[in-house]
């Protein structure tokens, strides 16, 4: 089962908690986040665009990059 959950979130069970940007859902984070409920029956979802946040309360995060959260990333130079 894949639960959504809220920045509020305190993850006290063993359950498996993946970080990912809030707003908009694209089809990069929602194919992630299935195969990794494929992999592993329980999962937790932080929808959230408070980086620190989430690396603090999450064992995996996707579709984040580069310190900034959307979909396309600035160019590096």
């Amino acid at each position: 089962m894949i639960k959504v959950i809220d920045n509020n979130y305190n993850n006290e069970s063993n359950t498996l908690c993946v970080g990912t940007h809030n707003s908009i859902f694209h089809c990069d984070e929602v194919v992630a986040i299935a195969i990794l409920s494929i992999l592993n029956n329980d999962i937790n979802v932080i929808r959230s665009r408070d980086l620190d946040f989430l690396k603090q309360n999450t064992d995996l995060l996707v579709d984040i990059g580069g310190d900034e959260f959307g979909h396309h990333q600035k160019t590096v130079k």
